[in-house]
């Protein structure tokens, strides 16, 4: 596993863990506890969905292995 693949796993987990706390916690001013749940099942789904945009994403920029010369790339265009 490289370098980069433990860094795009480390922030895909972040970014799952992050969400979903923000998720329940904006449910629970809204709902009574017993829909909270409900809701995060919602939030996991629509993340998902931007899992998988990012993974599209991903696959764009990083199609040459090297995360400089992409960034190079596309700051010069």
């Amino acid at each position: 596993m490289t370098e980069k693949d433990k860094d795009q796993v480390t922030m895909t987990l972040l970014f799952m863990f992050a969400l979903f706390t923000l998720n329940c916690y904006v449910a629970s001013f809204f709902y009574p506890h017993a829909t909270v749940m409900l809701v995060a099942g919602i939030g996991i789904a629509v993340i998902a969905v931007l899992l998988v945009y990012v993974e599209m994403f991903v696959d764009v920029t990083g199609g040459d292995g090297d995360a400089e010369t992409s960034k190079h790339s596309e700051a010069s265009h």
